[in-house]
């Protein structure tokens, strides 16, 4: 038996008028989504009806990776931290999952992203310097620790994704690439730019 599909989605009290607006455009336009896994962790009466309504299995808070901790919090704030999360045991029941920020709007059904055997992410694509992976490509340490992994400097526009939307494959959420994640965010966090946008952008590239 195949592991059921599931669409994640993570907000709080602080972002209700958008959390509001894509789950209104989920039953609008998606109402054959997958089950809808989701992590508030408020009270809103009219958010839990419209929640339930939507058939919603409402997670427990629980506390991202030990490995965030090496991730700046500077840009986004300690929630965007939470979708670190999918990678540990309790979503283990999952196929693949679909993350999505809860200031999106669904405007069709999104059932070819689950299609994919590889995580499916869309670059980020910055024309901005500024806007890239790590602050500096410049940096002679950083630059010796990728020569070590054998990754490439990555300094294109398309090579950061935005980590609004995603897909992850069960077989890509492994402890292995948990191990990944937090042995890249260990090495490399005190470089990014962007926190856990800059590591899954990371992570991408150092699983080829």
């Amino acid at each position: 038996m195949t592991d059921a599909h599931a669409i994640y989605i993570r907000f709080d009290d602080g972002f209700l008028p958008f959390a509001r607006a894509c789950l209104n455009s989920l039953r609008m336009n998606y109402p054959a989504h997958p089950p809808l896994i989701v992590e508030y962790p408020g009270s809103d009466p009219d958010v839990l009806a419209g929640l339930d309504a939507l058939g919603a299995e409402r997670l427990p808070m629980g506390n991202p990776p030990e490995f965030s901790r090496f991730l700046h919090r500077h840009r986004g704030g300690g929630a965007v931290m939470d979708r670190l999360k999918l990678w540990q045991r309790p979503f283990d029941r999952f196929g693949t999952i679909l993350h999505l920020d809860a200031d999106m709007l669904v405007l069709a059904p999104l059932d070819d992203l689950f299609e994919h055997e590889s995580p499916y992410f869309v670059a980020n694509h910055e024309a901005t310097h500024g806007v890239r992976i790590f602050e500096t490509s410049s940096d002679d340490e950083l630059v010796g620790l990728l020569d070590e992994d054998g990754i490439a400097m990555p300094s294109d526009p398309d090579d950061m994704v935005n980590a609004g939307l995603f897909t992850l494959p069960k077989r890509f959420r492994s402890r292995e690439n948990l191990a990944l994640l937090a042995r890249l965010a260990e090495r490399y966090g005190r470089f990014f730019a962007f926190a856990d946008q800059s590591l899954l952008s990371l992570w991408l590239h150092a699983s080829g």
